[in-house]
């Protein structure tokens, strides 16, 4: 099985956010630096209905356009035609890897936008340790494990075998300090345990996943910088 260390997608990481922002939709509060936001994301949208692909942009157009309309899905109280546009957009794209699929069928749960295709494509490459790669063949990992489940749950996939064998999997890679790494070996990781904890907590109904989850959170809260409420590597300091 291929190694996910020699597959590149760009902008991957950045893309997580896209995947968990619109587990559950919810309109928050109109102040005025969320109108600005508003204002300066539906100003930057692209004829197209896509975000990004500009001099300053960080990021691939794929996952800058879903993290973008799940902002807005987030925000607005009606669909806007901004949004219409980026589902639109998105629906049109050809994409393979594991976490821009999951990306699509998470931010485009709740319209009408079709992602059956995307979800049998993904139900499909479950490994048989549970777990999901980055792509078709790819060993898994804990980021995009935690990133099919999620997609999972927005599409309100019930099927107990597979939500078993991929929670089985991330418990099974949680490292003794209740943190996760990306693989199975490797040190604790932050963003991988934020992840993990998110796609546990997603199916704490369902499962006994308390656990694992106090665990988790117990990792978190040691990394947390105390000077700054942050968490990961402290800036340096210089020497007096």
């Amino acid at each position: 099985m291929k190694s996910h260390r020699s597959f590149t997608v760009a902008g991957i990481v950045l893309l997580v956010a896209a995947s968990i922002l619109f587990v559950q939709r919810s309109v928050i509060c109109q102040t005025t630096r969320t109108a600005n936001g508003l204002n300066y994301l539906k100003s930057t949208q692209n004829a197209d209905g896509s975000w990004g692909s500009t001099s300053t942009s960080l990021n691939d157009v794929f996952p800058t356009t879903a993290e973008a309309l799940g902002a807005l899905r987030t925000v607005e109280a009606t669909t806007s035609s901004n949004q219409t546009n980026a589902i639109q957009f998105l629906s049109s794209q050809t994409v393979d890897a594991n976490p821009f699929l999951a990306a699509r069928i998470i931010v485009l749960a709740g319209t009408s936008a079709n992602t059956t295709t995307d979800l049998g494509t993904l139900l499909g490459r479950q490994n048989p340790d549970g777990g999901w790669g980055t792509s078709d063949g790819f060993e898994s990992d804990v980021l995009d494990t935690s990133l099919a489940l999620l997609a999972l749950k927005a599409a309100n996939i019930n099927d107990l075998p597979v939500l078993t064998r991929a929670l089985n999997y991330l418990i099974r890679m949680q490292n003794i300090d209740g943190g996760w790494p990306l693989t199975m070996g490797d040190a604790s990781q932050i963003f991988s345990t934020a992840l993990a904890l998110q796609a546990l907590n997603s199916f704490r109904l369902q499962f006994t996943l308390s656990f694992s989850q106090g665990r988790a959170v117990v990792f978190l809260r040691s990394q947390q910088n105390l000077a700054d409420g942050g968490s990961g590597v402290p800036a340096v300091v210089p020497v007096r």
